[in-house]
């Protein structure tokens, strides 16, 4: 956390509240045109945050801007890998089924939706908007939503590239795949673990339908029956391929329904979990800023004697503002919800935690086997 938080630090350019011009001094500069005050683009900044933003009136806007989408960017690149452990579960495992079946409609997801949106994000960045021929600059939620709701089609508001009718079909062809990815994860599968509990067999691997059967018994069990601890015991010895051989097809299909609700709601509340990123990340600059704006910046102009006093007292205020609030509260609140993101939004991609139900240890059980 230390290491991301200096990383941070240097692409949000702040200490201490303090815009800081580290890597070169050619960039935006304050200026007038007509009367006005604007932002004169010199040239680019290395590294981070041009310090040029500094004070200036709509900072806040334009940071928050850039900390929201660079916590969708986290969320969905983290999210992305987890889909990828999932596949890597599969592959030891064998289940080839589920990779084609499973793997590949949620990536499929994931990429035409989120995917597109932070491909959309660096898109925009790349644009320089002062000699853009666009008729106007689209904000990617309004593309987002037009995606859906009016397929085929881009109006001025929502044109992000300089062809519309391609952007268009490209946004068609995304939401096709997105929208078929769905039934894929929902059908398929039931349809071919029914064939395999009929004991036919399929041509993905051999022994897999075995496999799917052990699954299938264990969920079924695990899902319909918990009355007593020898029930949880024999329930274990299901996912050895005990009892419970017979399932309907009706509890095959309400599993996998479960299943496939819980990826497409949860991907998208999940990805807006990550928002909590830029929440903290507001939270902590206005903190910042509102500890030095209210100690140091307020003595720092004075002189004479007094004006020294008052610079000591005030900087040992600014320390123990900072140590006590920032370093160790709004830390540990970073913590906490960082340990949050893992947990669920991103191992709930691929950890399921099924295991074996558990046993107690005793001895009148080791003293009866005997």
């Amino acid at each position: 956390m230390g290491f991301f938080g200096t990383y941070c630090g240097l692409v949000y350019n702040d200490c201490l509240s303090i815009m800081i011009n580290g890597w070169n001094s050619m960039q935006w500069q304050h200026g007038e045109v007509d009367g006005r005050a604007v932002m004169i683009q010199r040239n680019v900044y290395a590294f981070g945050l041009d310090p040029a933003w500094g004070g200036v009136n709509n900072q806040l806007a334009f940071a928050n801007s850039l900390k929201m989408k660079l916590s969708v960017i986290i969320g969905v690149t983290q999210m992305t890998f987890g889909l990828f452990l999932k596949l890597s579960n599969h592959l030891q495992e064998g289940d080839y089924l589920s990779v084609w079946f499973e793997f590949v409609p949620q990536l499929v997801f994931m990429l035409c939706f989120f995917g597109y949106m932070v491909f959309m994000i660096f898109y925009k960045w790349c644009i320089n908007w002062s000699t853009s021929t666009l008729p106007d600059t689209p904000s990617l939620i309004t593309v987002l939503i037009k995606m859906f709701l009016s397929p085929g089609t881009v109006d001025t508001s929502a044109q992000l590239y300089s062809s519309s009718q391609g952007q268009a079909k490209l946004q068609l062809a995304f939401l096709f795949l997105l929208v078929l990815s769905i039934p894929i994860m929902l059908c398929v599968k039931p349809l071919l673990f029914t064939r395999a509990l009929g004991g036919r067999r399929t041509s993905f691997r051999r022994g897999s339908n075995d496999h799917h059967k052990r699954i299938y018994r264990r969920k079924h069990a695990e899902t319909t029956h918990d009355e007593d601890s020898e029930h949880s015991h024999a329930h274990a010895s299901d996912s050895h391929g005990q009892g419970h051989k017979h399932e309907s097809f009706g509890d095959i299909v309400i599993h996998q329904l479960i299943h496939t609700i819980e990826y497409v709601l949860g991907t998208i509340s999940n990805t807006a979990s990550y928002l909590r990123l830029w929440a903290l990340s507001l939270a902590h600059a206005q903190l910042s800023e509102v500890f030095f704006g209210k100690t140091l910046r307020s003595t720092l102009a004075g002189t004479g004697a007094t004006a020294v006093v008052m610079n000591v007292a005030s900087c040992f205020m600014f320390i123990m503002f900072t140590a006590g609030v920032l370093l160790v509260m709004d830390v540990l609140e970073c913590f906490l919800h960082a340990l949050r993101l893992h947990w669920v939004e991103f191992q709930s991609k691929f950890y399921y935690g099924d295991g074996r139900a558990f046993e107690p240890f005793s001895f009148a059980k080791l003293l009866n086997n005997k």
